[in-house]
């Protein structure tokens, strides 16, 4: 099937002032990088990070520290907790990647080369919110498989999902399971870009099979500029080029830049890299299981 890739790099715009602080609070609680790209991945989704934050709760949320003891960080709990009713009122339920996301959405709504569309995410917030949003603001069918969902309730969903005869939309996670194929979409909206390369090329994978039906896979990948998801897009097209020198050439995942991608110069980088690959990898397992 042929790939076609778009990567959006969307402006915070309004919201940037907010964002940043939001951001910048996040930054100064020990431990809590996870929620940072939580952040970057959904803005609007803010409100419930920092609830969680405030509460630390152990929850499958994707957040890297559950039952940490956050009294030690009182001034820092304290400014999280102010920005919450600002979040209210300026970000309370839309934000720049719902904004693009809806647009991307009515856009493609209206292609006869269309079928369904899959939005893939990491992070549980961002599927929560981005699918009530979603409910709200479209007409069209919109679908979620939770993390939480044993393998029996995911078939059912996705059989609900494939026998839907008009546009419909679907929201899952990397957690979804293995084997688990979504032939009947091709078009795949990427919320958040994973520092793994394979991980991305997975989600893909997903609607990229034998079975599907359109001669075409559309793939959209939404990086909120001025955020820590450019440095993961660049840290990708580094990682990308170092498959490539390991196992030759690989299905296309994110568009194609001008710059040259660096290659490590040898084996020994080579190996160091997969390190850091499967090291992330472990941290990802992680962080999906709390």
């Amino acid at each position: 099937k042929k790939r076609i890739i778009f990567d959006h790099l969307i402006d915070m715009a309004e919201y940037k002032e907010i964002i940043t602080e939001i951001d910048s609070g996040i930054s100064q609680i020990n431990g809590r990088f996870s929620n940072r790209q939580q952040l970057a991945s959904c803005p609007s989704a803010a409100i419930r990070i920092l609830s969680k934050i405030i509460d630390d709760e152990n929850l499958n949320d994707g957040t890297d520290t559950g039952g940490e003891n956050l009294s030690n960080n009182s001034i820092e709990i304290n400014k999280i907790k102010s920005l919450i009713p600002i979040t209210e009122a300026i970000m309370p339920n839309l934000g720049p990647k719902i904004e693009k996301l809806i647009q991307i959405i009515n856009q493609l709504s209206i292609r006869n080369d269309v079928s369904k569309v899959v939005i893939f995410t990491h992070w549980k917030p961002t599927l929560i919110h981005t699918s009530k949003i979603l409910q709200n603001n479209l007409e069209h069918s919109v679908h979620k498989i939770n993390p939480l969902d044993n393998y029996q309730l995911i078939e059912k969903k996705i059989e609900r999902f494939r026998s839907e005869e008009e546009f419909s939309i679907l929201l899952v996670t990397d957690k979804m399971g293995i084997g688990i194929d979504l032939e009947m979409a091709n078009i795949c909206i990427n919320m958040d870009l994973p520092w793994n390369p394979a991980v991305l090329q997975q989600r893909i994978g997903r609607l990229d099979r034998i079975i599907q039906k359109s001669d075409f896979i559309e793939i959209h990948n939404l990086i909120l500029k001025d955020s820590l998801e450019e440095r993961i897009k660049q840290v990708l097209e580094e990682r990308i080029g170092h498959f490539k020198k390991i196992i030759g050439d690989m299905e296309p995942i994110i568009q194609d830049e001008e710059e040259e991608i660096i290659i490590p110069n040898s084996e020994n980088e080579i190996y160091r890299e997969i390190g850091h690959i499967r090291k992330e990898m472990d941290i990802n397992l992680i962080a999906e299981s709390e």
